[in-house]
């Protein structure tokens, strides 16, 4: 699952009410038989629908881990104690949609943030951390008093060192294949929610080992005061912009795309309509930045990709059971449901994606890193297969060969109450690669070091103009 949906919401025991919602997922406890009659639903579920279940484990591997799993449950335990068992094992599958929830939101009431919520914020939301590698970095330190200082290395975090805190955390994060660049892109750019949980297990003071030049210090970083009007979020959250461009100079146009979450109002039209119709036109050099779009909306994104390429392109390719045999739809309704996805797709003429009349015909470079995931990683491919588009960046996060996604499997454990989904849909490239297992190598590789990061430096985009202004001087 997406590591920004592991956070944990910041809660803690301070009492317990069994009218609240969660009670029954922090506090009550379930049996052994109960949870491990959960395991073996979930495990069932996977081998009956998951379609990319054993491509990156073994299948007499994965039933050893939850026979191991579902052996090792001899007490009684929480909801969220189960959920910190099942994510190891659930990662291992190596499939980056896959979401396991032991508690929804939307259902927490106003008694439960009174009894539930943490008296403190998380201490790392007064850091701005950079993970390269197996080290950690400080970028900066908001705080009133004694702060580290930028450029400094962390040594220790309460006790641990560096590695091990990464290998530990990675162990709860999800991703396509074997990769790593989507975790470090989770760590580096977006809350540290889930760090804080699954290493550090909420703790209100993290005492911090670190070194700067030749000298060592430490500081004990305590988290603040939490607000006692604390709103939990609601699932609909404020909507990215689909676009964003601005005019570099007269012939280069930087276009950035957001995300291809499904939401699609009136803004986000007129803006494609004023890119596509009017900015391209006048483009010579555009630069595609997909860095942090972690997919959404299959549809959107090959409207998107239809305005960009010269030649028609076949984005992926399905497997053949999901594509003979439709004749005679099958009587269980998530096969039925896989078949109609893939017809629909193909109808809409998905299958091989033909270029707008007036598409964009001149150069194109396209940033990448570890948040190009599902369908940008898949739009990334696409452009590189019309042989016209320099990637630039980090592998992709989302997998090169394949990402199992579309339409998702929803299911609940009868017992404990966790959800759990996953993708219905292999998304196959037509163009695989030898190489299993990782995201979409670019062409121009970028490796930021710290001094970059202090800088704030944008190396995909010097790279970009670097190859821009190389070629106006062929001219």
């Amino acid at each position: 699952m997406k590591f920004l949906k592991l956070t944990v919401l910041f809660l803690l025991i301070h009492g317990a009410c069994t009218a609240q919602y969660l009670y029954g997922r922090v506090v009550q406890k379930y049996a052994p038989a109960s949870i491990r009659n959960d395991i073996g639903q979930l495990y069932r579920d996977l081998k009956k629908y998951h379609p990319n279940l054993t491509r990156y484990i073994a299948p007499d591997e994965l039933k050893s881990a939850f026979d191991y799993l579902r052996e090792g449950i001899s007490d009684s335990l929480t909801a969220r104690q189960v959920y910190y068992r099942l994510l190891p094992v659930l990662n291992r599958i190596g499939d980056g949609h896959i979401t396991c929830n032991y508690f929804n939101p939307e259902k927490i009431t106003e008694q439960d943030v009174s009894k539930f919520l943490l008296r403190y914020d998380s201490p790392l939301n007064q850091l701005q951390l950079r993970f390269i590698g197996k080290k950690i970095f400080v970028l900066a330190h908001v705080a009133e008093g004694k702060t580290i200082p930028a450029g400094a290395e962390i040594v220790r975090i309460n006790g641990m060192l560096p590695e091990a805190i990464i290998d530990t955390v990675f162990r709860f994060m999800s991703a396509d294949g074997y990769n790593s660049t989507f975790k470090y892109f989770f760590l580096n750019y977006k809350p540290l929610n889930g760090l804080w949980e699954y290493v550090f297990h909420n703790c209100e003071t993290l005492d911090i080992v670190y070194r700067r030049y030749q000298t060592v210090d430490s500081i004990a970083v305590r988290g603040k005061p939490s607000r006692p009007a604390v709103q939990i979020p609601a699932s609909a959250s404020r909507k990215l912009p689909f676009l964003h461009f601005k005019r570099m100079n007269t012939g280069t146009l930087y276009l950035k795309v957001n995300t291809f979450e499904p939401a699609w109002d009136t803004a986000d039209q007129r803006l494609f309509a004023m890119v596509f119709l009017k900015e391209l036109s006048q483009t010579s050099h555009l630069i595609l930045d997909l860095r942090g779009n972690t997919g959404g909306q299959q549809g959107l994104m090959l409207m998107l990709l239809k305005g960009l390429i010269t030649q028609p392109v076949q984005p992926v390719k399905f497997p053949s059971e999901l594509i003979k045999g439709v004749i005679l739809p099958p009587a269980d309704t998530v096969k039925r449901n896989q078949l109609k996805y893939v017809k629909d797709y193909n109808l809409q003429g998905w299958a091989n994606v033909v270029p707008f009349s007036g598409s964009y015909k001149n150069r194109l470079y396209v940033l990448i890193n570890g948040g190009t995931f599902s369908a940008a990683a898949i739009m990334a491919n696409a452009l590189s297969m019309d042989q016209r588009a320099v990637l630039i960046g980090e592998e992709t996060g989302g997998g090169r060969n394949t990402t199992t996604a579309g339409i998702m499997f929803h299911n609940q454990m009868r017992h404990t109450g966790i959800d759990y989904a996953f993708g219905l849909i292999p998304f196959n490239a037509p163009n695989p690669v030898t190489e299993a297992g990782h995201g979409l190598r670019p062409d121009i590789v970028v490796s930021y070091t710290l001094d970059d990061y202090l800088s704030n430096r944008d190396l995909e985009m010097e790279q970009a103009l670097k190859l821009i202004e190389a070629a106006a001087n062929l001219k």
